[in-house]
């Protein structure tokens, strides 16, 4: 999937992770050099990095009024390879236990001359993981496994001040130059902020703004800019939005969940929801300037698509009235489907025992809300995991017909999407008066000219 719609200039040679410095000379002949290797040099928490990986090395010593250098030899490296990726899954990982939803985590341990990450790690959480007694992947690992890469491949917080414009040069200013740069930044690097924990990012990469009560942050870069116009059919946005929620390990590093739902790189999926592998995480990553794109491969996201302004910028509920996705009324649960028409849904609606923030009241119950946070506690149609149309699998009154179909003339599984319909099989009825969803057999047409 990545590896069809990625191309890099690639490595010249073997790619080698570089050793790490434990200690520098900080005066001397040989300031800002190293005086020490770290020997158990690790990538991420777990993968200790080979030494047959490791490139050359000189640190330097000072002993009885002489230096005296000391040669680490290169390993082989890794033939044929951009992007080295450790992968561990590790029991009692403290970042997994933390947290009863985390199922993957990944970073970057090393960036080549021009600031693409080349070497980087994936730990998978075998807490909140579910062993499925087969070998095979299901699509649902393959995406979570294809989420984590493109953090990796820039989709990330700690990667944005990195990014370069289409001539190759920083968009976030460098120090020393740069404003903000303290005595301590680092030289080539983009100023770091201790008080948010990362580095400073240029205003022509990310962009706040006070909207809906909130600090509202988009990516603002060209193609990600021009995708979000042309998806939302909104001239006036500037750009895509950012998650404002969740921990420090998703706000923003994903899509703004209210905005872009299922989309792959969003913080959460949900069961029954299918990831979508969409054109703005693949614009995010031609923007960075390090990758070329082959946007063919991207997949049609039908969230929010041609809804306007209004979607993108305002809230999901407004005066009781929800916006086209959204919800307000759990009466029609089962009856409706979910917007991507993938399964049949019921309004994720949520009594919370206090009241939600000022941001997120949309009801004259403050405590009303959204099942999930992450979308702003915007209620939504939510699939049923148990009606799912492409589940050939779904359990079907017998006495309907056969195994994947209802009593309303329905089917289960490839090539079947939700509807909402009168139909019901010969011999059956109801005193519902209103259409009913159900999942049917489809196939496309389309008229000459």
């Amino acid at each position: 999937m990545l590896s069809a719609a990625v191309r890099v200039i690639p490595i010249r040679g073997n790619l080698l992770v570089t050793r790490d410095c434990r200690l520098y000379w900080v005066t001397g002949q040989h300031a800002n050099e190293c005086s020490s290797i770290v020997v158990d040099q690790k990538c991420g928490p777990w993968s200790t990095v080979s030494s047959s990986q490791k490139a050359a090395a000189v640190v330097w010593q000072y002993n009885s009024g002489s230096w005296t250098s000391v040669s680490y030899d290169q390993g082989q490296g890794v033939e044929n390879a951009d992007l080295l990726v450790y992968v561990s899954a590790h029991p009692g990982d403290p970042t997994c236990t933390s947290s009863d939803t985390a199922l993957a985590y990944s970073g970057v341990c090393q960036r080549d001359q021009l600031d693409r990450p080349v070497v980087g790690y994936i730990n998978f959480c075998t807490s909140t993981l579910q062993d499925r007694g087969s070998s095979t992947p299901s699509q649902s690992d393959i995406m979570m496994t294809v989420h984590e890469l493109t953090h990796i491949l820039g989709f990330s917080r700690t990667s944005f001040a990195f990014f370069r414009d289409e001539n190759g040069d920083p968009r976030t200013p460098r120090c020393p130059d740069a404003a903000s740069c303290s005595s301590s930044d680092t030289s080539g690097y983009p100023p770091f902020s201790d008080a948010i924990n990362n580095y400073l990012i240029s205003d022509s990469t990310v962009r706040n703004s006070q909207e809906r009560g909130l600090v509202v942050s988009r990516l603002v870069t060209p193609t990600v800019q021009y995708v979000s116009k042309h998806h939302f059919d909104c001239d006036s946005l500037i750009g895509a939005e950012l998650e404002n929620g969740g921990g420090t390990g998703t706000r923003l590093s994903h899509w703004e969940k209210r905005v872009f739902m299922n989309e792959y790189m969003t913080g959460n999926t949900y069961p029954g929801s299918v990831d979508v592998f969409s054109s703005f995480s693949l614009a995010l990553l031609q923007d960075s300037g390090w990758y070329e794109i082959d946007f063919n491969t991207a997949k049609h996201l039908k969230w929010g698509y041609k809804l306007g302004c209004k979607f993108a910028l305002e809230k999901c509920v407004q005066n009781n009235k929800a916006q086209t996705s959204f919800c307000t009324d759990p009466q029609n649960d089962g009856l409706v489907c979910t917007y991507q028409r993938d399964a049949l849904g019921y309004c994720g609606l949520h009594e919370y025992s206090q009241d939600l923030g000022a941001p997120y009241q949309y009801f004259a119950d403050r405590k009303k809300g959204g099942d999930d946070p992450l979308p702003d506690y915007c209620p939504f149609y939510r699939p049923y995991q148990n009606a799912v149309c492409e589940d050939p699998q779904i359990p079907i009154n017998p006495a309907c017909g056969a195994k994947g179909t209802s009593c309303r003339g329905g089917e289960y599984g490839v090539q079947t999407a939700c509807i909402e319909s009168t139909l019901w099989r010969q011999g059956f009825s109801t005193t519902q008066g209103n259409p009913m969803a159900d999942c049917y057999k489809y196939r496309c047409s389309k008229k000459n000219g």
